[in-house]
């Protein structure tokens, strides 16, 4: 009889982000995560990823969301719950299991996040600024 256990593996290409929703990161684990973009765009150029998303049939706008770190943060913490709860049928493993993943997370799985939540948000400001209509 075989009793190994299979681990969940933590997959940021596979966290999605869509937008600001409930979260259940830890308060310590969001400041972790807005330091690391504030630190990440001190060396990166954030309007440069935007400008090299790939059109995948959508438009990007390096607008204020993009520019904004606590956005960004909260758009990572939303895709990680919701990435979380799709690995856990139950709400308070995948909370545990996910602070965990935060708390020993890698800079590039970091990385790969913030991409994440700019091509979100740089197709929100997109829309905001272009294409919805405002009456």
């Amino acid at each position: 009889m075989n009793t190994e256990i299979n681990p969940i593996q933590f997959d940021a290409t596979e966290v999605k982000c869509n937008g600001i929703s409930h979260s259940f990161i830890s308060e310590s684990n969001r400041s972790i995560i807005q330091t690391y973009i504030s630190t990440y765009r001190q060396t990166t150029d954030f309007s440069e990823i935007v400008e090299n998303l790939e059109a995948d049939g959508w438009n990007y706008y390096y607008g204020s969301r993009c520019k904004d770190d606590s956005t960004l943060a909260v758009r990572i913490t939303s895709g990680l719950t919701e990435y979380a709860k799709n690995q856990w049928n139950n709400p308070e493993l995948a909370e545990m299991w996910i602070n965990a993943q935060i708390e020993n997370i890698s800079a590039k799985n970091m990385n790969i996040l913030i991409h994440e939540a700019l091509r979100d948000c740089s197709s929100a400001d997109h829309w905001y600024m272009f294409e919805k209509e405002w009456n």
